[in-house]
């Protein structure tokens, strides 16, 4: 029971960070240099929704922070997550222009999340749980202009991540158990006037034992002027 409850809330470790670039189906940093973001996933028995900020270039570094809450079936405590990501993004050299799609956008991609909670009762003991998430992984997208206005951003994400979840057993001490697991991302981005991005996704475990499938959505808004 303890490691379905902890892995849920983090699954989605390449989604939930607070980022944004084209690679990711949201804004560019060419046209405002901050992004407030605000996100929902939901799936296998998990619902998380949360908010962020994040900065960066136009072309190159970027990064943010995330804080969002995990609601868990059958268990009474929600549990908070904080984390961030940071990416590097860059125009694959190889792809060529079109009237209408652009250059394909590379990004090498990282994030880490601290999951705090679930508190529960389990035979009479109050079990508190932690969880700790890396993630590592690169991401796509094209942009593909549908007017002046907006544009749809095809994207996708792979990344390798790891989770380690403690366990405070009360009287019965402390244990932990880690997973290596993959999760592939697959997403649009509805990029309205360069500066806000409605992003519903897909997020897929792989390799990760009873885990499902998760959607969400992702809603990001530039903030000020270059």
């Amino acid at each position: 029971m303890m490691r379905p409850i902890a892995l849920g809330g983090l699954l989605a470790v390449t989604a939930v960070a607070a980022q944004g670039q084209t690679c990711l189906g949201l804004p560019s940093f060419g046209r405002a240099p901050m992004h407030v973001s605000v996100g929902l996933t939901t799936g296998d028995d998990v619902t998380t929704v949360g908010g962020g900020l994040s900065w960066g270039t136009p072309a190159g570094l970027f990064g943010g922070v995330n804080l969002g809450l995990v609601d868990i079936d059958n268990v009474d405590e929600s549990a908070f997550v904080i984390g961030g990501g940071i990416g590097y993004q860059m125009s694959a050299a190889s792809t060529r222009r079109t009237d209408n799609v652009r250059e394909l956008q590379f990004c090498p991609v990282a994030t880490l999340q601290y999951q705090m909670g679930p508190e529960f009762e389990f035979f009479d003991e109050t079990i508190d749980l932690s969880a700790l998430s890396l993630s590592g992984g690169v991401a796509l997208g094209v942009p593909v202009e549908a007017s002046a206005t907006f544009q749809l951003i095809p994207t996708g994400t792979i990344a390798l991540a790891y989770t380690k979840v403690t366990a405070d057993l009360g009287t019965f001490g402390s244990g932990s158990d880690t997973e290596t697991y993959g999760v592939i991302t697959l997403g649009v981005g509805f990029l309205m006037n360069g500066t806000v991005s409605i992003k519903p996704y897909v997020d897929i475990p792989v390799g990760l034992e009873g885990a499902d499938a998760r959607l969400g959505i992702l809603v990001a808004f530039g903030i000020g002027r270059r």
